[in-house]
């Protein structure tokens, strides 16, 4: 006699990504983990009941797919209250005094943007987020954020999805005048106190070439190393920064000064951004933000680091600012991972990781689809080191998935690129066997 299971799932198609598609497939679910995973003999016949698989509740999706949960690998989570247009395309040396000035104002309410990022980002389909949060979230530093409590801010997820959505958070290092306010151990130390509390998995963030000089990145990538910490680094985003490494001037020079952060001497002319990826390829781990203008010596450096080193493709937000065609290709064609990220409102109409991916395969054509949705989910959890839990569905694992809605018809025999199609969307995301996320549109 077979034990019932809690719940069985059926769907047109099953993605588990680091096997064969199966068609017309069944999960069951017993205590929060897959029991079984295989293709129903009758498509016609969804029973809940077919001898062989006893289930207690069973969930019919029909025309979807189901692949594993996806990852967000990079946001900013406490801009998700961020209502600011831009006419035509900014500059990223006009955008950021605008997020300053946000910051400082009193339309910015930290704790109640991350409750709300952090939903949204459920509702793109994520089960896990990177967050770069800055280093005064841990302070007391603003009256608005004084007078609201960060006691109440701290206590707002609500026991729900929110709750079981797995985040790993940067603390931001800013340096511009060649000198942390806080030393980075220590402020690494109050931050992953403070995630304790949230149960997110801190790491550190040094935060970019023209506001974190050489010789603090250095200090930022040997705590990483004492400390076994995952550091991320927004690099290569302009090509403009490859001025103001070499020079000291261009425009990142005149917006530091404009934000009263810039102090002479701090940023040694002379410098490249191979200069910078020789000290970060140091740490354990290294996510490369963006690296849009990473060119043909940097990515030969980067890949003899493939197996510590990572890049996060935003193409939403790439696109928001007008840059280049994307390197992905080279950077495939070099072995060097690449993981997919929404970025923040500030330069995103949402927070949808599925709708990054679709953007993925619409600008790159020529990949497979697969490999697109391997970026946001497989490839992801190994580099963040939660593949054993996340990224595939395999017997004995958690039952963390994300169903996909598929267009009612579509030209592909391929369900990779029914995923991606432009006309599907985010039907449910499921987190340890529970519904967390159920789209509830027409």
């Amino acid at each position: 006699m077979t034990t019932p299971a809690d719940i069985c799932v059926t769907a047109d198609w099953i993605l588990p990504v680091d096997r064969p598609p199966i068609r017309h497939g069944m999960i069951t679910i017993a205590d929060g983990r897959i029991a079984s995973l295989h293709s129903i003999d009758d498509p016609t016949q969804f029973r809940e009941d077919r001898g062989d698989t006893q289930c207690k509740q069973c969930v019919r999706y029909g025309n979807v797919a189901i692949l594993p949960g996806l990852i967000n690998a990079h946001t900013h989570l406490d801009l998700s209250g961020w209502s600011h247009t831009f006419a035509g395309r900014p500059k990223l040396w006009e955008w950021i005094p605008e997020v300053v000035r946000f910051r400082r104002s009193e339309s910015y309410h930290p704790g109640q943007a991350i409750e709300d990022g952090l939903r949204a980002a459920l509702a793109g389909g994520a089960v896990a987020t990177v967050d770069v949060i800055p280093p005064d979230w841990l302070t007391w530093d603003w009256p608005h954020e004084k007078r609201e409590g960060w006691t109440d801010d701290r206590a707002w997820l609500p026991k729900s999805g929110l709750t079981r959505l797995r985040v790993f958070s940067f603390i931001e290092c800013l340096a511009p005048t060649g000198v942390m306010r806080i030393p980075p151990s220590e402020l690494f130390d109050r931050h992953r106190k403070a995630c304790l509390r949230l149960g997110w998995h801190p790491a550190i963030s040094p935060h970019a070439p023209y506001t974190v000089p050489l010789e603090i990145l250095e200090e930022v990538v040997k705590l990483a190393e004492d400390r076994d910490l995952i550091l991320a680094m927004h690099l290569a985003e302009t090509a403009e920064e490859v001025l103001f490494l070499a020079t000291g001037e261009g425009p990142f020079r005149e917006m530091l000064e404009k934000l009263s952060a810039h102090k002479p001497g701090v940023f040694r002319p002379g410098r490249t951004l191979k200069d910078v990826l020789k000290v970060l390829c140091r740490a354990p781990r290294v996510l490369i933000i963006h690296g849009n203008y990473l060119t043909e010596p940097e990515i030969s450096l980067l890949s003899r680091f493939a197996d510590r080193v990572a890049v996060v493709y935003c193409p939403r937000s790439h696109e928001f600012f007008g840059h280049a065609h994307y390197p992905l290709e080279q950077f495939l064609t070099a072995s060097i991972p690449v993981l997919v990220g929404t970025d923040s409102r500030a330069s995103h109409p949402d927070l949808s990781i599925f709708g990054e991916l679709q953007a993925a395969r619409r600008r790159h054509p020529e990949l497979k689809a697969e490999t697109i949705i391997r970026m946001g989910t497989t490839d992801a959890a190994r580099f963040l080191d939660c593949d054993g839990d996340l990224g595939r569905l395999a017997v004995g694992r958690p039952a963390t998935f994300s169903v996909i809605e598929l267009p009612s018809r579509y030209e592909s025999d391929d369900p990779y690129e029914a995923v991606l199609s432009s006309q599907s969307h985010v039907r449910a995301v499921w987190i340890d066997g529970d519904v967390v996320y159920e789209h509830r549109g027409a």
